[in-house]
């Protein structure tokens, strides 16, 4: 590789992970600059990874694509959906790509190997699984004391919840995010997922591994990272948690604010056009009063200070509604800004792609694989000053670089590499139990 400048430039990462949050943390470690090496296995298909069926009905693909969540380009999951999922493609840009069933004995002594010749391993898998397996830290540790090991369980290693295995939206309920996601109406049953966990997790994960390299730069002591998603979204709404400790009933708000009144979004000219406002101060009530025209009703005392808006959100809600719905979105965010009101459009997927700041910093930027064609994708989550992040290549298919890893940086012969192929290790399909492609 070439010298970027990044922080993490020659270092390796191999990743194990599944899902969203495992991915999303080894994606900001190889946007700093590491070499991301997936590890997959090709006997079992990680749903809701490489998409959530590995051969998805039309139905399933048209849902899928609904979501936003694991759509295909122009709705053709092609001769390998998995590559081809658009979940996948945005959290695995700059990785590579390697298949190993670590389940067999020859699959988890080249899993080692390559542990050996590494600087960090991150894996979000219940913690059983690993277990199973016989590579606990110990053992990891053994053949790299260096190496840091990230491990993401849900519940985290020990504990009452060690073995509770889910998505993000599952355990947002059991800690109570749902309780106040939502409008007024709206029950933990029927609250909306937000899928909150994951990229909270990604994010901690993140800095939890660049902690451990910098104390490794000065112990040259490797180190055993226990994330529990569940305390870290736990420590996400310690604000809710402590006003439930105190007997504060929290309920779910809409898009109204506990500081902010009026707050919301309002109807406008066209079909599912809306604006958002929120109001922050006297000064800024006042200056929208006077967007409004200064009607009479605004003049009411009770809407001149923070807890009378707010005892009042209801009618004024209703009555801004009654200004924006008559107005264009853009006129009236225009007019908002203008005065110093926080207001924005609230924006399709066309309006995204053609938004001036956003394009302005560069938050979609085209990425070509062989497997997806050439698209735009979102940039980096960061706040980054130092040099340009890596954005060097799109998702790997399965098993693209399997010639990479296991003849480059392990060093293999032909005989050793045809015998991974006849243990079934190499793939670029996924495959039933018999052997055949799923």
């Amino acid at each position: 590789m070439s010298d970027t400048g990044l922080p993490l430039e020659g270092l390796r990462v191999v990743d194990i992970t599944v899902a969203w949050s495992g991915p999303f943390t080894t994606m900001l470690l190889a946007d700093l600059g590491a070499e991301v090496v997936r590890v997959e296995n090709p006997w079992a298909f990680p749903s809701s990874t490489r998409g959530v069926y590995p051969r998805p009905t039309p139905q399933a693909v048209a849902a899928a694509n609904n979501l936003n969540m694991s759509g295909y380009p122009d709705l053709d999951p092609g001769k390998r959906p998995w590559n081809r999922s658009a979940v996948f493609n945005w959290h695995g840009r700059n990785k590579r790509s390697a298949t190993l069933d670590i389940r067999k004995p020859s699959g988890r002594a080249l899993l080692l190997r390559l542990l050996e010749v590494s600087d960090v391993l991150v894996e979000n898998n219940p913690p059983k699984l690993l277990d199973a397996l016989d590579l606990g830290y110990e053992v990891i540790a053994e053949r790299n004391p260096s190496l840091v090991v990230l491990r993401m369980p849900a519940g985290g290693l020990s504990g009452p919840y060690r073995d509770f295995v889910g998505f993000g939206g599952s355990f947002e309920g059991l800690v109570g995010l749902r309780s106040f996601r939502g409008y007024p109406t709206t029950t933990p049953e029927n609250a909306p997922g937000s899928l909150h966990m994951d990229t909270a997790s990604g994010a901690t994960g993140t800095f939890a591994v660049l902690a451990a390299l910098r104390r490794r730069l000065r112990t040259g002591e490797g180190a055993l990272i226990d994330l529990s998603q569940l305390e870290n979204l736990v420590q996400q709404i310690g604000e809710f948690v402590m006003a439930g400790a105190r007997g504060v009933d929290f309920g779910p708000t809409g898009n109204q604010d506990d500081r902010h009144a009026p707050q919301g979004v309002y109807p406008c000219v066209g079909e599912d056009r809306w604006v958002a406002i929120s109001v922050g101060s006297d000064d800024e009530w006042r200056a929208l009063k006077h967007l409004m025209g200064d009607p009479a009703w605004a003049q009411d005392s009770t809407f001149s200070t923070p807890p009378g808006r707010m005892a009042a959100h209801a009618e004024l809600d209703q009555r801004i509604s009654a200004w924006t719905e008559g107005m264009d979105r853009y006129d009236v965010f225009h007019l908002c800004q203008a005065v110093g009101i926080a207001a924005a459009p609230v924006m399709d997927e066309a309006d995204i792609y053609a938004d001036p700041q956003l394009a302005h910093i560069g938050f979609f930027r085209p990425l070509e694989s062989p497997h997806t064609g050439r698209h735009q994708y979102p940039g980096h989550p960061l706040r980054w000053s130092g040099p340009p992040l890596r954005w060097d290549w799109a998702a790997p298919g399965l098993g693209d670089d399997n010639e990479y890893v296991f003849r480059q940086v392990l060093g293999l012969t032909d005989d050793e590499y045809e015998k991974l192929t006849t243990e079934g290790h190499l793939s670029q399909d996924y495959l039933d139990r018999e052997g055949n492609q799923l």
